[in-house]
């Protein structure tokens, strides 16, 4: 038998509001929440979203990172050598204190490094290939700091510890290559690889030496003329560089003093650590045959006077080196 039409209906409209009925019992009175209340939970559904946002972020820089050091640790293994202080396999055929390479051959070497975003300097002032300097730019400053970190674990796993020299500096010295490696994070990532004086070459009375104290008392031109292209004359004054010493960076600059058409003084600059300063110190006594007068002063009253001034960059001044002309 069919079901009236209207018995449908009313069961209908009497089931709707018994079922609203039930679900105000179960759900509650509605409750209002303060204006204290109701900040603190957007302030809590706020920290949760920062902090989703942070974890992300974090395991995204993690991720680069991971990828950054696969990709540095390709490039940085073909950087050095074996030996302390040597150039690694991205340099074949470049030799430190040998003859300055070819411009095709510096130019094949120096284009698979560009691709990595590195630049490479080498000394060509002098005859010899006497530094390579390799450089991250600051494009990007925390790669380039993640750079300068992977290549400073690199090199202490190749070569050992080596010398931290003040914030920014690491040094590796070889004494067997006469060859350093330098470490520089204070502005680009930089490495360093150069040839420096043995001191006993550094300083000495032979005409080979690098601080000429042969030259003092002689005429301007005999120095110019031993220099030649690398001496830079400006009016009564001779600039020249000549390779650094021990555990330093850099190169020495010289400066020479013209008086009367003849060498009057010598000033040198270089920087080093105090240890070579100290091995410097005892050098100088026995070359020159005497003790500094008074002790502790580190000048030598000798023909020629030599005066050391220590510091990070250490100064030699040998004969008469007048403040102003």
């Amino acid at each position: 038998m069919a079901v009236p039409t209207f018995t449908v209906v009313m069961g209908v409209l009497t089931c709707v509001p018994f079922g609203l009925a039930v679900r105000d019992t179960v759900k509650g009175p509605e409750i209002k929440l303060s204006a204290e209340e109701q900040f603190r939970i957007d302030w809590e559904r706020r920290d949760e979203d920062r902090a989703r946002q942070e974890a992300k972020l974090a395991a995204e820089e993690a991720e680069l990172a991971v990828a950054q050091s696969a990709r540095h640790a390709v490039v940085i293994g073909t950087l050095h050598g074996p030996a302390v202080a040597s150039l690694g396999s991205a340099f074949a055929g470049l030799t430190l204190g040998g003859p300055q390479p070819e411009e095709e051959l510096l130019r094949a070497r120096l284009v698979p490094l560009e691709e990595h975003q590195l630049s490479v300097v080498t000394s060509d002032d002098r005859p010899s290939l006497d530094s390579v300097v390799i450089f991250q730019p600051m494009i990007d400053a925390e790669e380039t700091r993640r750079f300068c970190t992977n290549l400073r674990g690199a090199l202490i796993d190749a070569w050992g510890q080596g010398v931290r020299s003040g914030p920014h500096l690491h040094i590796w010295v070889n004494p067997q290559l006469a060859q350093r490696a330098i470490i520089d994070d204070s502005r680009d990532c930089k490495l360093a690889i150069e040839r420096y004086a043995p001191l006993e070459t550094w300083f000495a009375r032979s005409e080979k030496s690098v601080i000429p104290l042969w030259v003092i008392g002689k005429p301007a031109g005999r120095l110019v003329s031993q220099l030649g292209a690398r001496a830079r004359v400006a009016g009564k004054e001779i600039e020249w560089t000549e390779r650094g010493i021990g555990t330093g960076a850099g190169s020495t600059h010289l400066r020479a003093i013209v008086r009367h058409g003849r060498i009057a003084g010598i000033t040198a600059t270089v920087r080093t650590e105090y240890e070579t300063q100290d091995q410097l110190h005892l050098l100088i006594s026995e070359v020159l045959g005497t003790e500094e007068d008074p002790p502790g002063s580190d000048v030598w009253k000798h023909q020629p006077r030599v005066q050391m001034d220590r510091g990070w960059e250490l100064t030699l001044t040998i004969g008469t080196v007048p403040d102003e002309d």
